[in-house]
């Protein structure tokens, strides 16, 4: 056979072969799998898995969501390696500091989601650090106040009130529980960091002042009081509120489908009452979705966190029992049909976000082992606000 032949053949059995190949793998685009890890639950992982699969539907990619143990470490790590998830979908904003320091994080998109489709602008700033927008509000939680509808007639407005009530009916709450207990330390003006227009100010602690004072002398006075018992754990409140020995509970919408499966249990939700005339901002944990700065698909890693997160909060309601934040799930069926959401979303208005910079991480086993010994009468209210204020200190610096 001549070249002339054997080259034209040539040529022939190569766009072949090409053209098996393309159709065998497919396009780069359709090869291409994201990988998202979630410290969700499992549940709420696999019932976002479907809302995934469709987005990766019709931008020819396979979503791969992974529920993953909230071991934040071992996610750092992960994160530099080359085989690393592409984005997370769900972690709590105390913890972002940590991989923004890391240079882990990559620059949300201008607008992914316009900030007037979210309840609220501070929302925002949970996922925002020292000016930059790293994470993606995706769902909130805060703590609320239960009560027992067969104990209590009128629901009271004022911690005042409530206290007098208590008397009769009984109050419990993991009271040494820092989480638990800081909005009644906030109402009165205390804070852990001074917020200087969205940068917090790690030299301005204000656990230590006048306002967080007041806050731990209340505390101080429900035990003193014989209200609470100092030795009260979550597991010991939730029972006794569940099984009727008490009519007041402060916890958050992950107890709620407990107490609906008692059949026993006819329970209400209400936003916390006033102390001093003041609402009290609990803490809110703000779920947030990021992006692996070492990605190379963050383009479609943010694309697919917008989807999710619009298309996902019905499912974050019912199956995760979190707070949607996202004005678009208000006219839900899921939203429709929760008769505590209001008071969660109530409560979550007045909240603060927790502090997500790195150095928060040093405030919880001194704010827990001080509240702990102010309980126990071991110190007093100031000396207890001084301790943690201190030791706070301390441990910045050692970071």
């Amino acid at each position: 056979m001549g070249k002339k032949k054997i080259i034209p053949i040539i040529i022939v059995i190569a766009i072949i072969v090409v053209g098996v190949g393309y159709f065998a793998f497919g396009s780069n685009n359709n090869s291409k799998t994201l990988t998202v890890w979630s410290y969700l639950t499992k549940p709420e992982v696999e019932a976002l898995q479907p809302i995934a699969d469709k987005w990766g539907e019709e931008h020819h990619m396979k979503v791969e969501l992974v529920y993953s143990q909230p071991n934040f470490q071992e996610g750092m790590q992960a994160m530099k390696s080359p085989s690393g998830p592409d984005a997370i979908f769900g972690i709590p904003n105390d913890n972002i500091g940590t991989f923004v320091k890391a240079g882990l994080l990559s620059e949300q998109p201008k607008d992914l989601i316009p900030s007037d489709k979210f309840h609220s602008e501070a929302l925002l700033k949970a996922g925002n650090v020292d000016g930059v927008q790293y994470g993606t509000p995706i769902a909130e939680g805060t703590v609320a106040l239960f009560y027992n509808k067969k104990l209590v007639k009128e629901v009271p407005t004022t911690m005042e009130q409530l206290v007098k009530e208590a008397k009769k009916v009984g109050f419990e709450y993991p009271i040494t529980n820092f989480y638990y207990s800081y909005g009644f330390i906030a109402a009165n003006g205390g804070y852990v960091f001074k917020d200087n227009d969205g940068k917090l100010d790690l030299n301005d602690i204000g656990l230590a002042n006048a306002g967080a004072i007041k806050g731990y002398e209340f505390l101080n006075s429900l035990v003193k009081d014989g209200l609470i018992n100092s030795s009260v754990t979550a597991n010991i409140a939730k029972a006794d509120f569940e099984a009727g020995k008490v009519g007041f509970y402060i916890s958050g919408p992950w107890d709620v489908p407990s107490f609906k499966s008692n059949k026993d249990l006819d329970f209400g939700v209400a936003k916390l009452p006033t102390l001093d005339g003041k609402s009290i901002p609990t803490f809110s944990t703000v779920q947030l979705a990021v992006v692996n700065k070492n990605s190379k698909k963050a383009a479609d890693a943010w694309s697919l966190i917008k989807y999710l997160d619009e298309n996902g909060q019905s499912v974050l309601l019912s199956v995760g029992n979190r707070i949607p934040v996202l004005k678009s799930a208000d006219t839900t069926e899921a939203a429709k049909n929760d008769p505590y959401l209001k008071a969660f979303e109530a409560q979550a208005k007045v909240a603060q976000y927790m502090p997500n910079i790195p150095e928060i991480q040093a405030m919880w086993e001194p704010a827990g082992n001080n509240l702990q010994l102010l309980i126990e009468g071991k110190l007093t209210p100031k000396e207890a606000a001084d301790n943690t204020v201190k030791q706070m200190e301390a441990g910045i610096k050692q970071q």
